[in-house]
């Protein structure tokens, strides 16, 4: 009789589980045609904005520049938001203006490790950003990730915050961009 009533829990936790998993595949399979409808509605009767001038800022800067193989994945008018995507990747680089998009305040470089990771609201993508303030000249560092001793290295650096711009930072410029480059030596990634 115990043996029965144990076998009855087993198989209705294991039902439980299996219906849990299903329903977050579920819903992560509801996320992808809504991305692509929200991606499609960004680029309907948008073209890309030339960026010939901004690369060669960028350049002297030492900021990646925007790639020609890249895709513009459209303006966030509310926010002065342009987006730029590698093919077959996430986003590359998000440039921030001013009110008549006349300046750039900002813009951040996302960096993607390859490795991903599940939270309550599905899959992350691991990803190291660094960002470069026009108006401080200074780089900043965020990264979301599990890997703990990158977590605490950056943030052990200062801390910084302006409006939409906001990051961890090491004394100079260089010291930031030495640190992002090591990490994404350590990815086989890129910083330029």
């Amino acid at each position: 009789m115990k043996t029965n009533k144990r076998l009855c829990i087993l198989i209705g936790l294991f039902v439980l589980i299996v219906l849990f998993f299903s329903l977050c595949l579920f819903a992560t399979m509801l996320q992808r045609p809504l991305q692509k409808l929200y991606e499609k509605k960004v680029l309907e009767g948008e073209t890309a904005p030339d960026v010939t001038k901004q690369n060669a800022v960028r350049q002297t800067l030492e900021i990646r520049q925007i790639k020609p193989d890249w895709q513009y994945a459209g303006r966030e008018k509310h926010f002065r938001i342009d987006r730029w995507k590698e093919r077959g990747a996430g986003y590359a680089k998000q440039v921030y203006y001013d009110a008549k998009y006349a300046n750039i305040l900002f813009e951040t470089d996302e960096y993607y490790s390859g490795k991903s990771f599940m939270t309550r609201e599905g899959q992350v993508w691991e990803v190291l950003s660094l960002t470069y303030d026009y108006n401080t000249s200074q780089f900043y560092i965020n990264y979301v990730g599990q890997d703990q001793d990158l977590e605490k290295l950056i943030n052990s650096l200062p801390f910084y915050q302006s409006g939409l711009s906001s990051g961890s930072y090491a004394k100079t410029p260089k010291e930031t961009i030495d640190l992002v480059e090591e990490i994404l030596t350590k990815w086989d990634r890129s910083r330029l």
